[in-house]
């Protein structure tokens, strides 16, 4: 339980220390703790796409897409065509069906299908990933958010308990599989790969794949963990997973 308080403090902590991408204001659908998780790791381009997300998924699927969006993709492609992916099952749904609540409607995606997109977008691109060019804008791009914050320093460290709640998200959002390196990250580019990689990592069927991207954890370079995670959901995903999500609806 102590282990667990100090991990969310030093998150906490860290989050703190990041800059503001953005400066939304709370609002009647965002409450002052998601509105800071937002401002610190997600960026308007992301929040603006008008992703529909079930709330459960909510947040890991923007911190997932600023990741594969911002950093390694170099566009919001991906949460265009969600969106777009979105507004095709609104049309599917019974949209006078007021027994279900509106936040739980299928138009409102898994981050299964949020992966899924993601997946796809980067096949449509998967030279890239093999061209050292590419791969260096993506390395910069990475770096660029990449600002260590030394939380040794008293000033960096200064308890504060509302930021305590902020590093319980991040602990939330963040999958199991790669919990017990939140301890290790000390960046906001650390903190948003990990929680990709996470993600992708539990969908990612080869063992080959999977032993690549925890040997590149381990040696702390979330980096190259997590451009292996992504190959491993390229391999293992193709547009049936999204396909099968719509035609279930329809079926």
């Amino acid at each position: 339980m102590k282990d667990k308080q100090n991990l969310t403090g030093n998150l906490g902590a860290l989050v703190k220390n990041f800059s503001n991408l953005h400066s939304i204001e709370p609002d009647s659908m965002l409450d002052l703790n998601t509105t800071t998780f937002l401002q610190k790791l997600v960026s308007k381009d992301v929040i603006d796409a008008g992703v529909r997300v079930k709330p459960k998924d909510y947040l890991k699927s923007l911190v997932l897409l600023e990741y594969f969006s911002g950093i390694i993709e170099g566009d919001y492609m991906a949460c265009k065509n969600l969106a777009k992916i979105s507004e095709k099952i609104r049309k599917i749904e019974d949209e006078e069906d007021t027994s279900v609540d509106p936040h739980e409607r299928d138009s409102y995606l898994t981050l299964p299908v949020v992966i899924a997109e993601a997946a796809l977008c980067a096949n449509e691109k998967e030279d890239t990933y093999s061209d050292n060019a590419s791969l260096k804008k993506i390395k910069v791009r990475y770096q660029n958010h990449d600002m260590k914050i030394d939380l040794h320093s008293p000033k960096s460290k200064k308890p504060e308990p509302y930021y305590d709640m902020i590093g319980q998200m991040v602990l939330d959002v963040t999958s199991k599989s790669v919990e017990h390196y939140l301890e290790k990250v000390s960046s906001r580019a650390e903190l948003s790969s990990l929680i990709f990689t996470g993600h992708a990592l539990d969908m990612i069927k080869s063992d080959s794949q999977k032993s690549k991207v925890k040997t590149a954890l381990e040696k702390k370079d979330y980096f190259s963990a997590s451009l292996e995670a992504l190959k491993g959901i390229m391999k293992d995903i193709t547009i049936s997973v999204i396909d099968e999500y719509i035609s279930n609806l329809e079926g």
